[in-house]
Order: C-alpha cells, then structure tokens, then sequence
C-alpha cells in the first residue's frame, strides 16, 4: 500500500501555522507566565568577596605624613559624601 504525501509549498506552510496560531501562541504566553512567576519569586541572593592587600610604604615619614585612623575614617567619609577628602 503506497501512500502519496503533497509537497508543501512555503505559502502553505505560512496558511497551516496562521491557522494554527493560537496552539502556537498560547503555550508561548503560558511557559513565559510560569517562567516570570517561578522567578520573581526565588530570593535575591547577592555575593561578594574581595581580597585587598597592604604592603607596608617604603616612604620615610618626613615625605609622607603618617594617617591616624581617625582622619582615614574622616577622608572615607568625605568621599561618601561627595566632598573633598582633607588631610590632617
């Protein structure tokens, strides 16, 4: 038993899938739906790690005045703010 199958034309396939369009559309919309909502609703995990090293100034202290912590807390501030940092 033969059976013959037409050849689809590129016409005939845009008029099959016009035709068929929601069964296209519809699970489109419901995965993204379901996609948007599984998302907004996981936590919002942030996570940051840093790793800064110090080595010691080579500098004498007569060339480069020594920072108390008190005046690198005020620099730090400053520039949070937005100001000028002033050394003291």
């Amino acid at each position: 038993m033969s059976v013959e199958f037409r050849q689809r034309t590129q016409p005939n396939s845009f008029a099959i899938a016009w035709k068929r369009k929601w069964l296209i559309i519809l699970p489109a919309i419901a995965i993204s739906t379901a996609v948007a909502w599984v998302v907004f609703r996981l936590p919002d995990v942030y996570e940051s790690s840093t790793l800064i090293v110090v080595k010691p100034s080579n500098a004498s202290n007569s060339v480069l005045p020594t920072i108390t912590e008190d005046g690198l807390t005020r620099q730090s501030t400053h520039r949070a703010s937005g100001d000028e940092p002033q050394l003291t």
